[in-house]
């Protein structure tokens, strides 16, 4: 885990233990656009609050956006 400016970011790998899948999962759903993922240097990491949204089922905002539309 890493915090930059009071906002907590994990690796792909430190999701995919969290809620129990393959890291190759977590690559999906960020290429799939169901988690937002933000690149530091050369390490793509996700805030905190994708993966709560995530696991809430609120997944990505502006996907629901966009299906409201």
């Amino acid at each position: 885990m890493k915090d930059v400016l009071g906002i907590k970011l994990y690796t792909y790998d430190e999701v995919a233990e969290m809620l129990g899948v393959h890291p190759t999962s977590i690559t999906r759903y960020t290429k799939e656009g169901r988690i937002n993922a933000t690149t530091i240097g050369k390490t793509k990491y996700i805030p905190e609050q994708e993966i709560k949204n995530f696991v809430l089922g609120k997944g990505n905002q502006a996907e629901s956006k966009q299906e409201q539309a």
